[in-house]
């Protein structure tokens, strides 16, 4: 329970980052929560193999998995360039 909390709020940490770069956040949230996904499933993944079914260590594994994935969505987020600058250029052009 304690995780879909977490993913709300980075969520929202994330589509507040993309609004001040001027990009759409709705793409990057549901990658963010799909790598999310991905990394606890993962992580789930390598602890079995690891340390076998059914150890409680195996859970450990995937919140770092999980945390892997928000790592990446994340510098992923963070890598993409300014565009709310161009917007405003674009519109100045389109008025000449």
């Amino acid at each position: 329970m304690l995780e879909v909390f977490l993913i709300i709020f980075l969520s929202k940490k994330i589509g507040l980052m993309l609004e001040q770069k001027g990009r759409k956040k709705v793409p990057y949230i549901i990658l963010f929560v799909l790598l999310w996904i991905v990394g606890e499933f993962a992580g789930a993944i390598v602890g079995t193999i690891s340390q076998g079914a059914g150890r409680p260590i195996v859970y450990l594994y995937a919140l770092i998995g999980a945390g892997v994935g928000t790592a990446i969505s994340f510098l992923f987020a963070n890598a993409l360039s300014d565009v709310s600058g161009l917007k405003e250029l674009e519109q100045k052009v389109d008025s000449i």
